[in-house]
């Protein structure tokens, strides 16, 4: 069976991948912030989180991002 697609596949620049992860970034950064701040951490969600932040950093500083 051959699926057949609907919609063509989107075509992602760079720049554009570089926005959305700077977006991503942005957002585990604040639950991470979150969660920390909490009274009693839940240790395994930091831990899943920090490894999320820094994966997506990688490829963010991958693709030239940078920190400004």
């Amino acid at each position: 069976m051959v699926f057949e697609y609907k919609y063509d596949a989107k075509t992602v620049t760079d720049e554009e991948r570089l926005l959305e992860l700077e977006d991503y970034l942005k957002a585990l950064e604040e639950v991470h912030r979150k969660h920390s701040a909490e009274e009693t951490p839940d240790a395994e969600t930091i831990a899943a989180l920090e490894t999320e932040i820094e994966a997506k950093r990688t490829e963010f500083e991958g693709l030239g991002g940078t920190y400004e």
